[in-house]
């Protein structure tokens, strides 16, 4: 068997330079096209961009700088194949002006800030035409053919059946996720020896692409069983995850050298959240079991109160299993329903450091 991940890619570059009279200008054209595939089962997927950008500084102090980014796949239905996604971003080279230049403890301080767009997708990891019902094939061998007696067929005759099923629902309205960002900071050189680099974002995730079948009715799928089971037999792909990032970041650094020796300790931090905004498969009977507003990472888990004693296990206390004795781990029957079960769980940390450092 034959499979191809990538079968084009081209891309062209296009730049100009000006300068003059503390003034410079610099600007650039991207063109890029690609051709991909997710595995060797699916169809190719089309990706177009064209990014421009340009630059103006004046006598190195003022930075100003534009990117508009069009692009369009394969992925999306045509009316919503192509997206435009714009970032503006400055800076301000502090210790160039008159008032700086000649300071004897800041060598260096940099102010920048930048807001902008860009388009969430990633090509090679995901089926083409997501917005269009697609099918699955199957092969199946339970029809036998031949007398039978006891549990033994006579002869070793098998039809296989081939059928095929719904595996997702047409949407013709699935469009690009975005990330819309804004962040800010500086950056700072101290007499000659001491760099300090400082960051801090917040990012909107929003539009992300999921299977939001559960949020709909059962009527999208069928029933199973006698317990009358519901089981939902095609995906429904839709915009429909948002989540909002915030962090930041500081690094520290400290360098000196004597004739051919030199040395410089670093040390890095960070911290960052993810708020889950929107989320699919949010449906929990009790508040403390919401996912909406946490942190993506958190943790649930069952409260400790202790450990159980015979007067527990006498009066009946809920416990987590039917044989549990004196001297188990006793847990908190949060929604007092005088049982230990999933409904108990609730968020005991957010799963996520709150900083990360390197030295």
């Amino acid at each position: 068997a034959n499979a191809t991940f990538q079968t084009m890619n081209a891309y062209e570059r296009l730049s100009y330079d000006w300068a003059k009279y503390g003034h410079k200008v610099s600007a650039n054209v991207t063109g890029w096209i690609t051709k991909a595939s997710a595995s060797g089962k699916d169809s190719s997927t089309k990706l177009l961009s064209g990014i421009g950008a340009v630059k103006y500084s004046y006598n190195d102090r003022y930075v100003l700088d534009l990117v508009a980014d069009w692009s369009g796949t394969t992925l999306f239905p045509k009316k919503n194949r192509f997206g435009f996604f714009p970032s503006v971003g400055a800076a301000w080279n502090v210790d160039k002006e008159n008032f700086l230049k000649n300071s004897s403890w800041l060598n260096k301080l940099k102010l920048r800030a930048q807001y902008g767009q860009v388009g969430s997708i990633d090509i090679y990891g995901t089926a083409d035409n997501m917005w269009q019902s697609s099918y699955s094939l199957s092969k199946s061998n339970f029809y036998h053919f031949g007398p039978r007696t006891g549990t033994s067929w006579i002869g070793n005759l098998i039809e296989y059946a081939s059928t095929s099923g719904l595996k997702r629902i047409e949407n013709d309205d699935l469009d690009w996720p975005v990330i819309t960002e804004i962040d800010a900071g500086f950056d700072a050189t101290l007499f000659n020896h001491l760099d300090i680099n400082f960051n801090w974002y917040k990012a909107v995730q929003s539009d992300v692409i999921k299977n939001v079948s559960e949020e709909y009715s059962s009527t999208l799928g069928q029933i199973m069983g006698g317990g009358a089971t519901y089981a939902v037999v095609a995906a429904i792909t839709d915009n429909f995850d948002q989540y909002t990032y915030t962090g930041w970041e500081l690094g520290l650094d400290w360098h000196q050298g004597w004739k051919d020796f030199a040395y410089n300790i670093g040390i890095q931090g960070r911290h960052w959240d993810k708020i889950n905004d929107k989320i699919t498969g949010n449906f929990y009977p009790y508040e403390y079991q919401n996912q909406i507003g946490r942190h993506a990472s958190e943790w649930k888990g069952y409260i400790y109160e202790g450990l159980l004693t015979e007067e527990d296990i006498a009066s009946g206390y809920p416990t987590l299993s039917p044989e549990a004795v004196a001297g188990d781990l006793k847990y908190k029957d949060v929604n007092e329903d005088g049982k230990i079960d999933a409904n108990d769980k609730m968020y005991i940390s957010n799963g996520n450091a709150q900083i990360r450092y390197s030295i």
